[in-house]
């Protein structure tokens, strides 16, 4: 694991502005951990990661966050942070502005979505983060897999303990999930049933990704998610 580094090195960067007039987001304060699933698919390389890099260049993701790739394929912290690097990059080889700190803070773990014991050492992984970067056991799971998995991957977070909100200890976690929810009315409702069984409705974030050049459309849920008030 990366050195825990002081929240007070976080460099100041140069970088383009999210329009106003389209962007009204004030900077998160909750320190988190941000979990993609399907962190080496090309939804990710494309467009998530650099939304996700964007924000943060732009000073609307907390100082203190993580952000962990998980996927089937094995791959080091190291060969992720490169490939989440290349994705960001303005020019081959140019490191982008902010990268530095940001990249301590990048990390990858193996996870089979249909083996429960996967899920429990991504636990242990993610209370090792909270151990070192102090993220209070907030959560964000992004699922940017296809539908058919949403189910499978809720499941596997509840039975592993991923899922639940501590009232003594605050903290809270968040479910995103992409539309399209379901191939039809029926289809809806029976997903939205089996997200529930894990998750509270409050937890759950359903969107509609866009498909055009505006790639920091798709983090700006991440910051959403972060701002939704737990229910008491």
């Amino acid at each position: 694991m990366a050195d825990q580094r002081s929240n007070t090195d976080r460099p100041t960067v140069e970088a383009e502005r999210l329009d106003p007039g389209q962007c009204r987001l004030e900077r998160v304060q909750d320190p988190a951990v941000v979990v993609i699933f399907g962190a080496t698919g090309d939804l990710t390389w494309r467009k998530l990661f650099p939304s996700l890099f964007s924000l943060y260049q732009n000073e609307l993701l907390p100082v203190n966050i993580c952000i962990v790739g998980a996927s089937r394929s094995g791959l080091a912290h190291d060969d992720f942070r490169e490939s989440m690097r290349r994705s960001v990059e303005e020019e081959p080889g140019r490191e982008p502005e902010g990268w530095d700190y940001l990249c301590q803070r990048l990390f990858y773990h193996q996870v089979s979505y249909d083996d429960q014991e996967s899920f429990a050492s991504l636990r242990s992984f993610l209370d090792e983060l909270d151990t070192t970067f102090g993220t209070r056991g907030n959560r964000i799971f992004y699922l940017a897999v296809p539908p058919t998995i949403y189910t499978t991957i809720a499941h596997q977070l509840g039975q592993a303990g991923l899922a639940g909100e501590d009232h003594s200890s605050g903290n809270w976690v968040r479910f995103v999930v992409e539309k399209p929810f379901g191939h039809d009315l029926e289809s809806a409702r029976e997903l939205d049933q089996a997200l529930h069984e894990s998750f509270a409705e409050h937890q759950i974030f359903r969107f509609r990704s866009r498909t055009g050049p505006r790639r920091e459309d798709q983090g700006l849920q991440v910051p959403t998610a972060f701002s939704h008030q737990r229910a008491g």
